[in-house]
């Protein structure tokens, strides 16, 4: 199950996209974006655990204001890469990086064989590698797909030489890392979007292109990738004629499948519920993989397969359905967008700004990947179960200790039960009355028919057919059980039967009504009846007045 949870307590939140939002410690630190009319160059940070926005003070010249760069912590640095300056015809091709224990901004050397001008590019830091591995996207001109490697540890630039099916020029992309696994996912190619999915196996430097089991996301750009323990991701944006996407996609990389996303409810994201900061749906055709084709790309890959086979092992049947996964979401997430940031806080996504049309977003949403199972209480109390499986005592002989004669037959009952629910039935049955011992107690003034609905009505809780709302059934049996609801002191059952005879007043009946209504204390139908009475004199009053 997951949870989204909307950050409403937030105040002053900038609106961006295309900026990064990167975890150091416990503040996300987001720096440049565009705001609909100018790059920023000021670095925001959000402190988790105080909800709060501050402007961090960082000494040294910041880099000019940007957007679509690539913000990477490695070792203690925070190293802005590339983007989009809004001058000239090419993207921008400097580093900087912030030395965190100094909190100073720091440009160094371009060394060895640099990317060149990179924009709406993806970076990720490999820390076997002791670099930072840069997929290029775009220049400005034209599109790419060369691979470069930062070493933080000497500051020099490598191109680096891949085999296998290497991902075509892109741009506008998004990737996450898994282990010494870089995945790589949609983008745009200069003529259509694209939603395929790449690996790349950093020890040997093979790509390899995988087929997940499921329904992939529609072709999209814009959107992030995150990995979360052994789930990578997807979130937003945009694809054909300026849509954008509000969907939420998962590939677990366990099972190589897109799992298929539940939504549960559109409530309880309001951030009143759930896991907040502070704490701690696909279209498309499905298709199925043969297991072999899926083997073929775990062994390329260098991933490790899931038990079981998830990843088409050798006991996989190439011909068996294989069933997609599915998980449940709960509360309202972010609307459509593109271009905003997504940063993991232990087990929980954060979802920060992002453009949709002409709006920018200054939103915060926090996905709870794995939230706090809340206990339910769910299980019928022990008054509730006694009230189910009660019925199934009446006129049965079990635990039964007294039999009510009516009209010479026969009803077997239960002195408590009838104590409890009647205050006559308690007197009669308590110590100094004969009915306390007697096993057979006779009961006079009533029809048997009119005394079983008043036990069933005991034992159930339900009212007789007799007394609905307009039901046609003789209205005589609501009057004879009104008596006797009256006698045993059933005020609800009273009550009910007086419902269904104001039904019954009129000209004709008002008078006997009445008098039934003096004689058994029910004061509501008493009220009715006045009612009727005191409306027909003035009527009869207006009519003789006409002439």
């Amino acid at each position: 199950m997951l949870r989204w949870i909307r950050q409403d307590r937030i105040m002053d939140m900038p609106t961006l996209k295309n900026h990064t939002a990167t975890l150091v410690g416990n503040r996300i630190f987001v720096f440049g974006g565009y705001d609909g009319q100018r790059n920023h160059s000021t670095l925001h940070v959000f402190d988790h655990t105080t909800l709060r926005w501050v402007c961090e003070k960082v000494s040294g010249k910041a880099p000019p204001g940007r957007n679509g760069h690539t913000a990477t912590l490695a070792e203690n640095k925070l190293y802005i890469i590339g983007g989009w300056l809004g001058s000239g015809p090419l993207a921008a091709s400097d580093v900087h990086y912030i030395d965190l224990v100094e909190m100073k901004w720091v440009e160094p050397p371009i060394l060895g064989e640099a990317p060149g001008p990179c924009n709406m590019h993806t970076s990720d830091y490999l820390p076997h590698r002791r670099q930072i591995l840069v997929f290029r996207g775009g220049d400005g001109r034209e599109y790419l797909n060369d691979l470069h490697g930062l070493h933080v540890d000497t500051g020099r630039w490598e191109r680096l030489r891949c085999s296998g099916t290497i991902p075509e020029a892109r741009a506008n992309h998004c990737s996450a890392v898994l282990n010494r696994h870089l995945f790589i996912f949609g983008g745009w190619n200069g003529q259509t979007r694209l939603n395929d999915v790449h690996v790349l196996d950093t020890d040997t430097m093979v790509w390899s292109r995988l087929e997940p089991r499921g329904v992939p996301p529609p072709p999209r750009a814009g959107m992030t990738l995150t990995r979360i323990r052994d789930r990578l991701y997807l979130f937003g944006g945009s694809g054909p004629a300026a849509k954008c996407f509000d969907d939420l996609q998962i590939l677990d990389l366990k099972e190589m499948c897109w799992t298929e996303i539940t939504s549960r409810s559109k409530s309880g994201g309001g951030g009143s519920s759930g896991t907040s900061l502070s704490s701690g749906s696909g279209v498309g055709e499905e298709r199925r993989i043969p297991g072999a084709q899926l083997a073929s790309a775990a062994e390329n890959s260098g991933l490790e397969r899931s038990r079981g086979g998830g990843w088409g092992g050798n006991q996989a049947n190439p011909n068996d359905e294989h069933v997609t996964e599915s998980v449940s979401i709960w509360g309202e997430g972010p609307g459509p967008r593109a271009g905003h940031s997504a940063t993991v806080l232990d087990r929980r996504l954060v979802i920060f700004g992002g453009s949709h049309g002409s709006r920018y977003l200054g939103e915060m949403f926090v996905l709870d990947t794995d939230p706090v199972p809340e206990p339910l209480v769910i299980a019928p109390s022990c008054a509730q179960l006694i009230g189910s499986h009660l019925r199934h005592y009446l006129d049965r002989e079990d635990f039964s200790d007294v039999t009510l004669i009516v009209e010479k037959r026969p009803v077997r009952a239960h002195r408590l039960v009838l104590s409890i629910a009647s205050d006559r039935f308690r007197a009669m049955f308590s110590s100094g009355f004969r009915e306390s011992s007697e096993r057979e107690v006779e009961v006079e003034g009533c029809s048997f028919e009119v005394f079983k609905l008043m036990l069933g009505y005991i034992y159930t809780g339900e009212p007789p057919s007799a007394l609905l709302v307009g039901s046609q059934s003789d209205p005589v049996l609501a009057a004879e059980l009104l008596a006797l609801a009256d006698q045993y002191m059933l005020d609800h059952l009273k009550q009910l039967c007086e419902a269904r005879l104001t039904e019954e007043v009129r000209e004709d009946t008002v008078d006997s009504i009445m008098d039934l209504a003096e004689r058994s204390n029910s004061w509501q139908l008493r009220a009715v009846c006045r009612h009727f009475v005191r409306n027909r004199d003035e009527r009869h009053a207006s009519f003789a007045s006409s002439f």
